[in-house]
Order: structure tokens, then C-alpha cells, then sequence
């Protein structure tokens, strides 16, 4: 069956929520590297966490809103 628009953008809304993921897992590893001697400049990629977080929660809302589905399985988009 041939993907309609609606695919297409689920699709897209799939890869910006997991690339989010990937850039978290990131800046994760990078805040572990930097937390012993630069406290501080762990706190700023703390800060990119958190906005990473709150941008996925933004997604999960829209994509309830825009589709009807509460949770979605992001990686069957990919």
C-alpha cells in the first residue's frame, strides 16, 4: 500500500523525537566527561538535557493531538 502525507509525517515527527534521543545519549556521556573538574559547564549541558526532555514531551502532546494516539511506538515510523 502506497505511505499517504499522514505516514510522511509521522515519519518525520518519529525522527525528530529519536534524534533528540541520540543527541540526549550525547550529551550525556559529554556532561560525565566534564562533571569531575568543570562542574559548571556540566550544569550547561545538564540545562541541553532537560530542554531535550521538554521538547519530547512537546512532541508526544502534538502527536496525541494530531493523530489521537497517546503513546506512540516512535521507532515502527523510522
Amino acid at each position: 500500500m502506497p505511505k499517504t502525507n499522514r505516514d510522511y509525517l509521522k515519519r518525520q515527527t518519529a525522527q525528530i523525537y529519536l534524534g533528540l534521543e541520540r543527541a540526549m545519549t550525547s550529551t550525556l556521556s559529554l556532561k560525565e566527561i566534564f562533571h569531575a573538574d568543570h562542574p559548571d559547564l556540566a550544569l550547561a549541558l545538564e540545562v541541553v538535557l532537560q530542554a531535550s526532555l521538554a521538547s519530547q514531551e512537546i512532541l508526544r502532546k502534538f502527536w496525541a493531538e494530531a493523530w489521537g494516539q497517546e503513546d506512540p511506538r516512535w521507532e515502527s515510523w523510522v
